[in-house]
Parts: C-alpha cells; sequence; structure tokens
C-alpha cells in the first residue's frame, strides 16, 4: 500500500514542479469505491487496502479538488466521447484482467449505483457452490472468468507456479489437448458473462476491454 502512494506522489510531484496551473487531481481505481465520501473501500491486489479516503489524501497534500472514479468508468467515457470507438446512449464496458469490472451508460450518463460506487459483477455468483474466491464466496465470476482464475487453472494443471510470460507461452505454444481445454472453458465462461450482461442490460453496445488479446491475438474469435 506504501509503495502505491510514494509512486503516485512522487508522479505528482514532478507534474506540479512541471505545470504551475492544476486545478484539480482525477484518480481511476479498481475495487469497490464510494464517490461521495470520496472513499477506495477495497483493491484486492493490493494487501491492506481497505477504507482508504483518497480524496482527504490527495487533497491536503495538494491542496488541491480532488475526484475518484471507477476504473471502468473511465474507460467507457473515453471509448465514448473520443469518438472513434462508437457512438451510443446505452452501452457497457466489460474489463477482462486480474480482476473483473463493469460500467454501464444508459441514457449518455455513467450508471451510479445507491452506494455511489458502479456495477460489480466481479463477485456475483456464477455457478453456486463453485470454486473459492478471495471474497470468501464460492463461485464468483472472478473464479472463472479472470485472467487470476485463468493462471491459477494452469499451474494447478502443471504443478507450478506460472507467470504472465509463461502463461502466454503455455497458451501460444502447448498443443496438450488438457491445457488447450482450460482456455476454451475460460473463453466459454467469458461468453456467457458476456451474454448475461447483454440480457439484464440490453445495450446498444457491449465494448470488451481486454489485454489477454496481446497473448492471443485469436482470443475474440474463440469468444
Amino acid at each position: 500500500k506504501n509503495d502505491v502512494f510514494n509512486y503516485l506522489f512522487k508522479v505528482l510531484d514532478k507534474l506540479f514542479d512541471e505545470y504551475k496551473n492544476i486545478y484539480g487531481i482525477c484518480i481511476s481505481l479498481q475495487g469497490q469505491i464510494d464517490r461521495k465520501k470520496g472513499l477506495s473501500l477495497n483493491i484486492p491486489l493490493i494487501d491492506g487496502w481497505k477504507d482508504i479516503n483518497i480524496v482527504n489524501i490527495f487533497n491536503k497534500k495538494y491542496n488541491v479538488p480532488t475526484y475518484i472514479h471507477h476504473d471502468p468508468d473511465c474507460i467507457l467515457s473515453k471509448q465514448k466521447f473520443d469518438g472513434k470507438k462508437f457512438n451510443s446512449k446505452n452501452c457497457i464496458l466489460l474489463r477482462i484482467g486480474e480482476g473483473i469490472g463493469v460500467s454501464a451508460m444508459i441514457n449518455d450518463k455513467i450508471y451510479v449505483s445507491s452506494s455511489n460506487s458502479g456495477i460489480e459483477i466481479e463477485h456475483a455468483i456464477m455457478v453456486p457452490n463453485g470454486k473459492p474466491c478471495s471474497c470468501g464466496k464460492n463461485g464468483c465470476y472472478s473464479s472463472y472468468c479472470s485472467f487470476k482464475a485463468l493462471k491459477k487453472n494452469y499451474s494447478e494443471t502443471l504443478n507450478k507456479t506460472i507467470n504472465d510470460e509463461e502463461l502466454k507461452d503455455v497458451i501460444l505454444n502447448s498443443k496438450e489437448k488438457n491445457i488447450i481445454d482450460i482456455l476454451n472453458d475460460f473463453t466459454k465462461n467469458i461468453a456467457f458473462m458476456c451474454y448475461n450482461i447483454i440480457m439484464l442490460y440490453n445495450p446498444q453496445v457491449l465494448y470488451l476491454e481486454s489485454t489477454f488479446n496481446e497473448i492471443d491475438s485469436n482470443f475474440y474469435t474463440h469468444l
């Protein structure tokens, strides 16, 4: 946690030294947030990250207004308003990485929940009484549709912990059926997740954001 803040302070200190007219800070965050209170409620990938008042910390240090947003909301806003991807008033972004993020734009506005957060599908149940999840429940989408889950499946099958580079090598070069089946099941689970999102929201556009395409250029073909 401290390493993250030290890095952010280093970057911002440099920007404030370089530019004299900075009037505000906006921070894009993974995990659950409370926009109204300025809280980052959790980031599962960072140990000890819980209920941190990001807005207060940066307001006090830099003496400018600070805002926080859910990172899928920021990605969807960029894709929507840069005019290059699509032009839709009702659309969904699904981001797949180590975790899973979702953002919805309804009638041209980013959806904000009653708890001032965004949409969190990552820990909705996909398989009742399914695989254990880090959140303490069983069968969450995170346990079936995230890179973290994919690496865990390969690690268990290969009987060793694999990193991102090894994951790429396994996916692109392995010819063993059980290894290929893991990828097929992974993409099938993502396809089911996309289908469920489409049935729930009936968007004009579902935009899938994932670095997995950098690993396997046929990823979207698999889906």
